[in-house]
C-alpha cells in the first residue's frame, strides 16, 4: 500500500512540476515576443504552424508527398492562426488531425526570453525527432523544409536556425561534429545542460526532465520515468525523454573552451559568461548544475516565475565564485559587461532604489509587463555592486569612450577567456584526463582560433567588440602629409579639419601609411554601414574625395560581406587556406600628368577560405601587370569553385573627374581596364597567370591612342602599340608552343580580333577576314591558337584565300605529326579549316558571307603560280612550280637561289608577278640550313612567310642584276 502511495505522490509531484514549468515557459514566451517588433512577433508565432503543415502557398512547402511534417500534441493557437492568415491571406488553413507526426518537440534555446535578449538576437530552434522513424530521404526533405523556413524568416528580419536533433542521440549525448552553429563533439553534456537551462517550448512534447526533482540522480530520474504511465493528472504521451543530467564529465572541458573562444569573437560577453561557467563547473564539480538551479527555483516557487532568469542565474554563480576566490578584477569586468550588455542604465544609486520601489508597486497592483520584470531583475543585481557615481557616469558615457578604451575592454574580456582556457587545459593535462573531442573537431576549432589570432604579413587584425554591431556614425580619413617621407593616414571617429586635427587625438581609431589599410580595417571589423556611416576625406588627392572613398567602402562592404569565423564550412578549414575573394583599387600616385614614368598605387584586398582578410598595396608603373602578379603570388582557390570572386573599384561618373583638363588624365581609366580584365578572364584566371611557359597567354586591351598586350610565357610583361594594324603585326609571332589570347570587350578597334578569337576552338584552324575599303584584315589562327595576320589588297583577296587554303590543306598531315593540338582524327579538311567573314555583326549575314568565303577558298581553279617544296630520297629537294615546271636540287646546292631563278622565268612567261607557297616541307635540317634567322623548331605558318619574303628578295635581286646588264 505504501508503494502505491509513493507512486501516487511521485505522480502528483510531476503534475506540480509540469504546471510550474508551463507557467514559467509562458512568461519566457511573453518576454521573447515583447522584445521583438510586431512584424517579428507575427513571423515567430507561425513557425510551428509552418513545420506542422506542408501547404503549397506557405514557406517551407515541398512538392513531395514524402515530406515529413506535423508536430506531436500540436495545439492550434488562435493568434498564430490569425497571424498566418494575415501574412498569407489566400492560404486555406484548416484544422485537421495528421496520421503521422514527424516532430516530437520544437524548442528555442539560448538568450531568448532572458535579460540578455535584444532585438537582434537570433533564434536557435531544436527540432527534435526520432531518426529511427524516418529514412534518409525523409530526413533530407525535413532539412530542406527547415532551410526554406530559415530563408523566409531571414527575409522578414529574423535570424532563425533549425537544428535537427535525434531524440536518441540527445539522450545519449551524441551531437555529431562541430560546424557553423553546432559545437559537435566539443561539448555534449554541456550542450544538453545549456538546453535544459534556457529552452522555451514552442510546440510538441515537453522534455520529461521538467517533471523530475532538481536534485535527481539517474536512479531517481528512472524511478519517475517508470511512474509516468498511468498518471491521471498529466498525459504520459505529452513528454519526450531526452535524458537526465547531473554532472559534466571532465573530458568535455577542453573542447568546450575551444568552442567558446571561437564564439567569443562575435559575442564576447555571452562567451565570457559561458567560459566562466566551465571554470566553475570544473572547480566545483560537486555543485548543482545551473540548469538544475533554475529548475530548483521553478519547482520551489520561492520567486515569482517572471523573476527567474537563466542568464542572471549564470551571472550570479560567476560573481559568487570570483568573490570566493578574491578575484576582484574578473568580478569588476563581469559587472561592466553585464551592465553594457543588458542595455539598462541608471543615473545614481538613489534613482535605482526609487525605480525598484516604483516597479514593486506596479507589480503589487498587477500593472506591470514582463519586461518591467527584466528591469527589476537588473536593478536588484546592480544594487549589490556598490558602484559610485563616477563609475556609473563612466558606464553611461560608453558611446563616447575613446576607441582605445573600448578596444582595451574587448581585449580584457578576450584575455579573461584565454586565461581560463590556459588554466583549464593545464589542469586537465596535469590530471591526465583525456578529452572527448574528435580529432576533426580539434582541427576545425583550432583553425578557427588561428584565423582570429595568428599574425601574418598584410593581415587585417581583428578587434574584439564589447557590443555587437558597433557601427560608427562618422569617420574621417585624414592625410597628414607635412613631411612627404613620413606621410601617415589617420582614421577618426568624428569630423576633423586641419584647424582642429591636433585636438582630435582621443577620437583616432587607427593610423596607417595608406588609406587602403584603414578602409579595409573598418570593413573587416564591422564598424561601417553604407546607410549609417558618413564619410569625410581630408587630402589634396583628386582621386580620394569623400564620394569616391565612400563608394569604394560601400563596394568593399558588399563584396566582403561579414562572415562569422564560427560559420566557416568544415571542409574548408580541414584544407590549406586559399584566397577566394580579391578586390582591387588603383589610383595614380603622382598628380603631375607630365611625370615620367607614371606611377600608381595598386591595392589588393583579399579573403581566404579560413576567413582571414589581407590588404597589400604597391607602387607600380604597370597596374595591369601588377594586378596579375598580385593574383599569381597568392594561393587562389580553384576558380571554378563556387564562391571565387574578383572585382575592382571603378569610380562612377561624377565621383571622379574624367574631363580633358583632369589632372589624372588617362590614369583614371586604369580601374576600368582592371575590372574588364578580371571579368573577361573570369574562371580562366588561374591558367592565365600560371608560371608555365606554354601555351603563351595574352590579354589585349586599350587606352585612347594606346593598345596594350599583356603577355605571359612564364614571365608577365606588357607591350604597347599605337595602332590596331601594328598590334596585329606584333601579335603575328606564332610558335609550336601554342597561344591563348583574350580580348577586352571595350574598344571597337579590337572588334575584328575579338571576333576572330571568339570563333576559334583548340585543335581547329580559323581563317577570318574583316573587310576594309583600302585593305582587308586576314587573320589565320592555327590549331594551337597562334595568330598570323596579313593585310590583303581587296583586288587580290580571291587569289590569296585560295592559296592559303591550298597551303593549309597540304599541311594537315604535317600538323598531325608535329602539333600537340593537331589531333584531327579522320575529320575532313572542311571541318578542320573554318572560314569566317566577320565584317558583318548580324549573325545571319555573318554565316551567309562566311559560307561564300569558304566556297571561294576551296575553289580549285588556280589564278596564281603555286610552289611546292618536298624532300627527296637522294638527299635533295623536289620543287614544283605551277602545273608543269618540276625540278630538284641536291643537298649541297642552294635550293632557294635555284628556285628563285626558275620562278623568275615562269612568272615572266605567264606575265604574272605573284606566286604562293602552297606546300613547304618542314624538315629540321632544311630549316636550320636555309632559314637560319629563325629557330629550327619554329612554326609552319611562320616559315611560309619567311620563305615567301626570302624568295621575294631573291627575285628583286635577280631583277636588279638583269637591269644592270
Amino acid at each position: 500500500m505504501k508503494e502505491i502511495q509513493d507512486i501516487q505522490e511521485i505522480r502528483r509531484r510531476m503534475a506540480r512540476n509540469y504546471r510550474a514549468f508551463a507557467e514559467y515557459n509562458r512568461i519566457r514566451i511573453d518576454k521573447t515576443f515583447q522584445t521583438i517588433g510586431r512584424e517579428g512577433q507575427k513571423c515567430l508565432s507561425i513557425i510551428p504552424l509552418l513545420l506542422h503543415l506542408n501547404e503549397r502557398i506557405l514557406p517551407g512547402f515541398l512538392d513531395d508527398e514524402r515530406t515529413p511534417h506535423g508536430i506531436a500534441n500540436f495545439e492550434w493557437d488562435k493568434s498564430a492562426v490569425d497571424n498566418l492568415k494575415d501574412l498569407f491571406p489566400t492560404a486555406n488553413i484548416q484544422r485537421r488531425s495528421l496520421a503521422r507526426h514527424a516532430i516530437d518537440c520544437l524548442a528555442i534555446m539560448g538568450s531568448c526570453g532572458s535579460i540578455a535578449m535584444t532585438q537582434d538576437s537570433d533564434f536557435d530552434f531544436w527540432l527534435c525527432f526520432e531518426k529511427a522513424k524516418l529514412n534518409t530521404d525523409e530526413i533530407t526533405l525535413l532539412q530542406k523544409k527547415a532551410t526554406l523556413i530559415e530563408k523566409w524568416a531571414d527575409e522578414k528580419g529574423l535570424e532563425v536556425h533549425f537544428f535537427l536533433m535525434d531524440v536518441d542521440q540527445i539522450y545519449s549525448n551524441r551531437f555529431g561534429e562541430a560546424d557553423a552553429e553546432s559545437s559537435g563533439s566539443a561539448q555534449a553534456h554541456l550542450l544538453k545542460e545549456e538546453f535544459y537551462r534556457t529552452f522555451i517550448m514552442m510546440a510538441g512534447k515537453y522534455p520529461f526532465w521538467c517533471l523530475v526533482p532538481f536534485d535527481s540522480d539517474d536512479k531517481i530520474y528512472e524511478m519517475y520515468r517508470m511512474a509516468l504511465p498511468g498518471s491521471q493528472e498529466i498525459d504520459e504521451h505529452g513528454f519526450v525523454d531526452l535524458g537526465n543530467i547531473c554532472s559534466i564529465p571532465p573530458d568535455e572541458y577542453y573542447g568546450a573552451t575551444l568552442w567558446q573562444i571561437v564564439k567569443g569573437y562575435k559575442n564576447p560577453f555571452k562567451s565570457l559568461l559561458k567560459i566562466g561557467v566551465l571554470q566553475v563547473y570544473f572547480e566545483e564539480s560537486s555543485g548543482l548544475l545551473l540548469c538544475n538551479e533554475i529548475k530548483k527555483e521553478i519547482q520551489r516557487r520561492a520567486l515569482p516565475p517572471y523573476m527567474i532568469d537563466p542568464y542572471v542565474g549564470m551571472f550570479r554563480r560567476l560573481i559568487s565564485y570570483n568573490t570566493s576566490k578574491g578575484d576582484n578584477d574578473k568580478d569588476r569586468l563581469l559587472k561592466i559587461c553585464f551592465y553594457l550588455k543588458t542595455g539598462f542604465s541608471v543615473k545614481s544609486i538613489e534613482e535605482a532604489a526609487k525605480r525598484i520601489g516604483d516597479l514593486n508597486t506596479r507589480i503589487n497592483r498587477n500593472e506591470f509587463s514582463v519586461l518591467d520584470a527584466n528591469e527589476l531583475i537588473f536593478l536588484k543585481q546592480f544594487m549589490d555592486w556598490g558602484w559610485n557615481s563616477i563609475i556609473i557616469k563612466d558606464m553611461n558615457s560608453f558611446n563616447t569612450w575613446p576607441f582605445e578604451k573600448v578596444v582595451d575592454l574587448g581585449e580584457r574580456m578576450n584575455g579573461f577567456a584565454l586565461e581560463i582556457y590556459r588554466s583549464l587545459t593545464g589542469k586537465l593535462a596535469s590530471t591526465g584526463i583525456q578529452h572527448c573531442i574528435t580529432p576533426v573537431d580539434i582541427t576545425v576549432l583550432g583553425r578557427k582560433i588561428q584565423s582570429l589570432y595568428r599574425e601574418l604579413p598584410h593581415k587585417i587584425q581583428t578587434i574584439y567588440h564589447v557590443k555587437e554591431h558597433h557601427i560608427e556614425k562618422i569617420i574621417t580619413f585624414y592625410c597628414d602629409d607635412e613631411s612627404p617621407q613620413e606621410k601617415r593616414w589617420h582614421l577618426f571617429k568624428t569630423a576633423v579639419s586641419k584647424s582642429n586635427f591636433l585636438t582630435k587625438g582621443p577620437f583616432v581609431l587607427k593610423t596607417s601609411p595608406t588609406i587602403q589599410d584603414l578602409m579595409f580595417w573598418v570593413i573587416h571589423n564591422d564598424l561601417y554601414r553604407p546607410t549609417a556611416t558618413s564619410v569625410s576625406v581630408k587630402t589634396d588627392h583628386p582621386a580620394l574625395n569623400a564620394s569616391s572613398v565612400k563608394a569604394c567602402l560601400d563596394e568593399l562592404f558588399h563584396f566582403f560581406h561579414q562572415i562569422s569565423v564560427s560559420k566557416i564550412d568544415n571542409a574548408l578549414l580541414l584544407a590549406k587556406p586559399q584566397i577566394e575573394r580579391l578586390y582591387f583599387m588603383c589610383i595614380p600616385l603622382s598628380l603631375d600628368p607630365e611625370a615620367k614614368p607614371r606611377k600608381f598605387h595598386l591595392s589588393c584586398f583579399s579573403r581566404n577560405t579560413w576567413g582571414e582578410e589581407f590588404v597589400r598595396t604597391a607602387n607600380c608603373e604597370q597596374p595591369l601587370v601588377k594586378t596579375l602578379e598580385f593574383l599569381r603570388e597568392q594561393p587562389l582557390v580553384e576558380s571554378a569553385r563556387k564562391g571565387f570572386k574578383t572585382g575592382c573599384f571603378v569610380p562612377h561618373r561624377g565621383l571622379m573627374k574624367t574631363k580633358a583638363d583632369d589632372p589624372l588624365g588617362m590614369d583614371s581609366l586604369y580601374p576600368n581596364l582592371i575590372a574588364s580584365m578580371l571579368k573577361k578572364l573570369g574562371g580562366k584566371i588561374l591558367s592565365f597567370i600560371s608560371r608555365e611557359p606554354f601555351p603563351v597567354r595574352q590579354y589585349l586591351t586599350s587606352l585612347p591612342g594606346k593598345f596594350i598586350v599583356l603577355h605571359n610565357d612564364g614571365n608577365i610583361c606588357e607591350q604597347h602599340f599605337d595602332t590596331p594594324f601594328n598590334l596585329c603585326v606584333g601579335l603575328s609571332r606564332p610558335s609550336k608552343a601554342g597561344n591563348r589570347t583574350y580580348v577586352d570587350e571595350g574598344n571597337t578597334d579590337l572588334t575584328p580580333l575579338r571576333t576572330a578569337y571568339s570563333l576559334w576552338a583548340p585543335g581547329y584552324i580559323t581563317v577570318a577576314v574583316f573587310r576594309r575599303p583600302t585593305y582587308h584584315d586576314l587573320f589565320i589562327i592555327d590549331e594551337s591558337g597562334n595568330l598570323v595576320f596579313q593585310p590583303v589588297n581587296p583586288m587580290k583577296f580571291s587569289k590569296n584565300i585560295k592559296a592559303i587554303n591550298t597551303f593549309l590543306e597540304s599541311s594537315i598531315e604535317l600538323i598531325r605529326e608535329e602539333s600537340p593540338e593537331g589531333n584531327f582524327g579522320e575529320e575532313s579538311t572542311e571541318n578542320i579549316i573554318k572560314y569566317w567573314d566577320i565584317t558583318e555583326e548580324d549573325l545571319d549575314r555573318l554565316k551567309r558571307n562566311s559560307d561564300t568565303m569558304g566556297e571561294m577558298a576551296r575553289n580549285h581553279s588556280r589564278e596564281f603560280v603555286e610552289i611546292s617544296i618536298e624532300k627527296i630520297r637522294t638527299g635533295g629537294y623536289f620543287f614544283q612550280l605551277g602545273e608543269d615546271d618540276i625540278f630538284s636540287t641536291r643537298m649541297h646546292e642552294s635550293p632557294m637561289e635555284a628556285l628563285a631563278t626558275r620562278l623568275r622565268d615562269i612568272l615572266a612567261r605567264r606575265g604574272e608577278n605573284e606566286f604562293f607557297l602552297t606546300k613547304v616541307f618542314l624538315e629540321e635540317g632544311y630549316r636550320t640550313k636555309f632559314c637560319g634567322q629563325i629557330p629550327a623548331t619554329s612554326h609552319y605558318l611562320l616559315y611560309r612567310n619567311v620563305m615567301t619574303q626570302h624568295l621575294q628578295r631573291l627575285l628583286a635581286k635577280l631583277a636588279s642584276e638583269r637591269s644592270g646588264e
